[in-house]
């Protein structure tokens, strides 16, 4: 049975967060990468919570095969 995992983008909902990070304490440095390399667009990231990020994950790795899950002759 083969079955397909979603990708993150599909399970993506608008305002959930995966961590909150606290401000930053370090000073700013301007002008450390010059404007023409810059962005200038926002990333396109999907919004996860945590959990969910983890069971896909689990999922993923559910697919590996391994010695651990089952045996594989020599030379196969």
């Amino acid at each position: 049975m083969r079955s397909t995992a979603p990708l993150l983008f599909e399970q993506s909902r608008p305002g959930r967060r995966g961590s909150d990070l606290p401000l930053l304490d370090v000073p700013k440095l301007d002008n450390l990468i010059p404007e023409d390399l810059l962005g200038n667009s926002k990333l396109r990231l999907p919004e996860l919570a945590e959990v969910d990020l983890i069971r896909h994950y689990t999922r993923l790795s559910r697919r590996n095969f391994g010695l651990y899950i089952s045996m594989q002759p020599p030379g196969c």
